[in-house]
């Protein structure tokens, strides 16, 4: 099951925000805010260091935090994440609460 935000846009694997057009996974997509292209084979294997990337996807991960880009070569391309690339922070509502009386224990 794949999750997108509310304007349907998918999680990147590196940077978590939401960027992708489609599920990630072999897009090929360049996220605009972390600059990590989407691929498969990475994603499958994040500490794999070949593919579409210079860097393993955990590499990245851990490059995003400190210096906000995959890699130090990609600084100069990325930007800020836009209100429709957020993660939605409201949750659904809650359809009721579980109570201690409506356990069954046989």
């Amino acid at each position: 099951m794949s999750v997108t935000n509310r304007y349907g846009l998918f999680k990147c694997p590196c940077c978590d925000f939401f960027t992708l057009p489609e599920q990630s996974g072999n897009t090929f997509f360049t996220c605009p805010v972390c600059f990590w292209e989407d691929d498969g084979v990475q994603q499958n294997d994040p500490n794999y260091t070949g593919g579409a990337n210079g860097v393993s996807l955990n590499d990245a991960r851990c490059n995003y935090r400190e210096f906000g880009a995959c890699s130090k070569e990609m600084q100069p391309f990325v930007r800020v994440a836009n209100k429709r690339e957020q993660p939605d922070l409201t949750l659904p509502p809650k359809t009721g609460t579980l109570e201690m009386r409506d356990l069954h224990v046989e």
